[in-house]
């Protein structure tokens, strides 16, 4: 079960990922008349503003903008149990690395979160203690993550994150589930956190999709497509569909799924929809 109590304002519940429960009677109450009151004054005037432009770790992320990352390990298990909705392309009895860890910068409590590791796709995580970067453990074995899929939800914290940040009412945190993959499109983690929202503030860049053509020179100057891959993307981008671009290209269907492999392979995509993405998004 999630440690994370996602806040519904019409109810007195707290919806639990995968279950509900209501407030214990005691706390209720404590928190009830406190509602709205939050603290006005960044606590000890720390605050962090990470930018949403590239893929790293806490530890990274931390250390680039001025402060001095440290870890609190709560709990590290080895399990074959893990959320089968998020990591359900690993085999069943996979065995994975399960971190719950508090992350602070300049000794303040930032986030809580709990994650899981494939050991099979990353057996060079099984002897960490976790008090180090876990990204920079798989990029020196060769296994850097490459890409990311993150949901980002506005949430309260529960009693026990309020243990963790100190905080003497509820204070609007968010709420971040992170997917990562390797190049070869192998999903390595999968982490839920609690970030404190008095202190944590999430910068993301925009900029307008570039045009197909702009995108699948990108693609074939970043991944050195070959010429016959080149000409499926091109089709492809299209989306209408396999059989058509196979007959354009003048190809059978099997030959034309080859390619598909290998560009998938190449470019760390698992689905055409997200080929056709990374063509107009870019890398």
């Amino acid at each position: 079960m999630s440690l994370l109590a996602p806040y519904r304002p019409s109810s007195t519940r707290f919806a639990l990922v995968g279950g509900a429960a209501a407030l214990r009677p005691d706390w209720q109450a404590r928190v009830a008349p406190q509602r709205g009151q939050l603290p006005q004054q960044r606590p000890n005037g720390l605050m962090v503003q990470p930018t949403l432009n590239r893929l790293r770790g806490f530890t990274e992320e931390i250390t680039e903008l001025g402060y001095q990352p440290s870890s609190v390990v709560l709990a590290r298990d080895r399990v074959r149990s893990r959320p089968a909705s998020t990591l359900s392309d690993a085999l069943p009895d996979a065995p994975f690395l399960r971190l719950e860890r508090v992350r602070k910068a300049d000794s303040m409590a930032m986030s809580h979160e709990t994650a899981w590791y494939d050991l099979t796709a990353a057996p060079c995580l099984a002897a960490t203690d976790g008090s180090m970067s876990i990204y920079a453990l798989l990029r020196a074995a060769g296994k850097p993550l490459v890409r990311c899929e993150q949901t980002i939800e506005a949430v309260l914290p529960t009693p026990q994150h309020m243990d963790v940040f100190g905080f003497p009412c509820p204070v609007p945190c968010l709420l971040i589930r992170r997917r990562s993959y390797a190049a070869n499109g192998r999903l390595i983690e999968y982490v839920e956190g609690i970030f404190r929202g008095d202190a944590y503030v999430l910068h993301v860049g925009l900029q307008a999709a570039q045009t197909a053509t702009a995108g699948l020179q990108t693609l074939r100057e970043r991944f050195h497509l070959t010429p016959a891959e080149m000409r499926v993307a091109q089709e492809i981008v299209k989306g209408e569909g396999r059989m058509a671009a196979a007959k354009r290209i003048g190809i059978g269907e099997a030959t034309l799924k080859s390619h598909l492999i290998h560009i998938f392979e190449k470019t760390g995509v698992t689905r055409q929809a997200e080929l056709v993405r990374l063509i107009h998004e870019g890398p």
